[in-house]
């Protein structure tokens, strides 16, 4: 086993190869995307018009607040870092997408329900 092998062994358990992680970070930021545009359009305010961009900079945005508020908050929160984590997604909901307050609210909580479904889906290791 060449040593990139055997670091990419102890970075991911057994059942998941690389090959699927890839895979299931296309589908995860396809459904990202998917329902941040999908949700958008039927949550936005009458002749509201929006590229594609927007949705696809909003899921790189939420997941880059994931990240670093994770890094940040968690030495000092713990889990805890979680609950700031929505009231991010929603500020960033807001600024990217251009949506009122309440409507932001409503597209952050579908999309954290979806995402949130489809990562369980994509990687709970399967019973034994």
């Amino acid at each position: 086993m060449r040593c990139s092998q055997r670091r990419l062994a102890l970075a991911y358990p057994l059942w998941v190869s690389f090959d699927t992680l890839m895979k299931a970070a296309l589908v995860m930021y396809g459904t990202a995307i998917g329902v941040l545009w999908i949700s958008t359009l039927a949550l936005a305010p009458a002749g509201y018009r929006f590229s594609w961009w927007r949705p696809v900079a909003a899921a790189l945005l939420m997941t880059a607040a994931g990240k670093i508020l994770r890094i940040v908050l968690s030495p000092f929160l713990g889990d805890w870092f979680a609950l700031l984590l929505f009231p991010a997604q929603i500020l960033i909901v807001s600024a990217v997408l251009l949506l009122p307050f309440w409507r932001s609210i409503l597209v952050a909580g579908i999309y954290v329900g979806v995402v949130a479904g489809v990562y369980s889906v994509l990687f709970a290791k399967p019973a034994t």
